[in-house]
């Protein structure tokens, strides 16, 4: 019995990541809505993400897709006076980076920030609704 509290503890640590939840409403967040293609400029280039903004259940979803980097499911979602920022990790070759990416939609446009290792790095970028 021991063992099977042990396992389901560890489970439950090991999937809180996927299960968190934003304090954002999707009502709060209407012109977040949808895919946006974000560009950052690194150091070493052009960083690609899409990040795509959903209901779930009133309560601000959202996924991102790197085109360099593995990004892992979202931490948290957290709204405030740059936009939105999502925290979530970075899988760069095999290491497990923590990451945040704020957007500021202004129509059709928007604005962000890349922030990486809790600012050693950090890139501005911009981009559009898909």
């Amino acid at each position: 019995m021991k063992r099977v509290s042990m396992f389901l503890a560890a489970l439950a640590v090991a999937l809180l990541p996927t299960i968190a939840r934003a304090d954002v409403a999707s009502a709060d967040a209407a012109a977040y809505m949808g895919a946006w293609g974000l560009t950052f400029e690194g150091p070493m280039g052009p960083i690609d993400f899409t990040v795509t903004f959903s209901d779930a259940g009133g309560k601000l979803a959202a996924k991102v897709e790197g085109s360099a980097f593995g990004a892992g499911p979202i931490k948290s979602i957290t709204k405030g006076a740059d936009g939105v920022t999502l925290a979530f990790e970075i899988d760069a070759a095999g290491m497990v980076i923590p990451a945040k990416l704020t957007v500021a939609p202004d129509g059709a446009k928007a604005k962000g920030n890349l922030d990486i290792m809790d600012g050693m790095f950090s890139a501005p970028g911009s981009g559009a609704k898909k």
